[in-house]
């Protein structure tokens, strides 16, 4: 059946019911997805420890809500992406701003209310302004266009188009025979070990074939948990 997304959230066609989805990566920045039908299964170090995350645990472990990992990537940056952020703020403090100011938005709508009220000799700003360090509140205001760039750059856009079929998507069996082809084709000879002994390979290999094959077998089980 075919399947669409309707008001950010995945529908079968067909049924118009919807679809649990789950995202298999390491990277926060996917955790900004997150809704009550589409969960993360995060690698929090490979293969070897998984969790599955949701807004509920979002809110525990970090008490952030899913959306906030874009404002918190804009102020902390990631050079992994190329996200510069605002330089000298990190995880922990972008945690606190968006904890207090609740957007990027709103805080920087403090911090002109700020610069204004200094403008005019006046002193009724609010305390979370107050709070803000005078190191950190330079660099905020220093770092301001780089922050909404780094934004921008942070947002995963959610408005494409995209018809699927959930068949065509199973996991199951494939071709071994053509893959085998296409892994010699490219040298990838990791993974043709991973066929166990059809291949090219000496007794000495037998071993790590097996080891291989073991491994392999771990890492479906592990997927078809999803």
């Amino acid at each position: 059946p075919e399947s669409q997304i309707q008001n950010d959230q995945p529908v079968n066609q067909s049924t118009n019911q919807p679809i649990i989805i789950y995202i298999v990566s390491g990277d926060k920045d996917i955790f900004q997805l997150v809704n009550g039908n589409v969960k993360v299964y995060n690698l929090k170090k490979g293969l070897s420890q998984t969790q599955i995350v949701d807004a509920e645990v979002i809110q525990q472990e970090y008490n952030l809500q899913p959306s906030d990992f874009i404002d918190l990537k804009a102020l902390a940056g990631d050079p992994s992406d190329n996200i510069p952020g605002v330089p000298g703020i990190g995880p922990k403090t972008a945690t606190q701003l968006l904890q207090d100011f609740d957007t990027l938005k709103k805080l920087y709508e403090a911090i002109e209310k700020l610069q204004g009220t200094r403008n005019n000799n006046q002193t009724n700003f609010n305390n979370q302004i107050q709070n803000i360090k005078p190191r950190i509140l330079n660099l905020l205001i220093e770092y301001k266009e780089q922050a909404f760039l780094s934004q921008s750059l942070a947002t995963i856009h959610k408005d494409v188009p995209i018809d699927f079929d959930l068949d065509k998507a199973k996991f199951g069996d494939y071709d071994k025979d053509r893959l085998r082809e296409l892994f010699e084709e490219l040298g990838f000879q990791s993974l043709l070990r991973r066929f166990g002994g059809n291949e090219a390979a000496d007794d000495s290999d037998v071993p790590r074939n097996q080891k291989d094959l073991s491994e392999k077998t771990k890492k479906d089980q592990q997927l078809k948990l999803l």
